[in-house]
């Protein structure tokens, strides 16, 4: 998973910062990177797709917070 992430986040540093977190749903962890701190959500179900549309409903819901410049939310990086 680690040489995953180096490779999608183009970094040579991915340190894990403090414990791992899980929701019902998916894992998440957050990483120093070369270009600052990151958090991976991850989700390891075998049910083909649906973590992926899940993932990019929720990366379009934080851009359409973002672009109201009302809340401070997590920019989504990658899918």
């Amino acid at each position: 998973m680690e040489d995953f992430l180096r490779s999608q986040l183009s970094t040579s540093v991915l340190r894990p910062l403090g414990a791992a977190g899980g929701g019902c749903i998916s894992d998440g962890r957050s990483y120093l990177t070369d270009s600052g701190q990151v958090f991976v959500k991850h989700n390891t179900k075998r049910e083909v797709g649906k973590a992926e549309v899940m993932f990019k409903g929720e990366a379009a819901s934080l851009e359409a917070i973002l672009k109201t410049d009302t809340l401070r939310v997590p920019k989504p990086v990658k899918v």
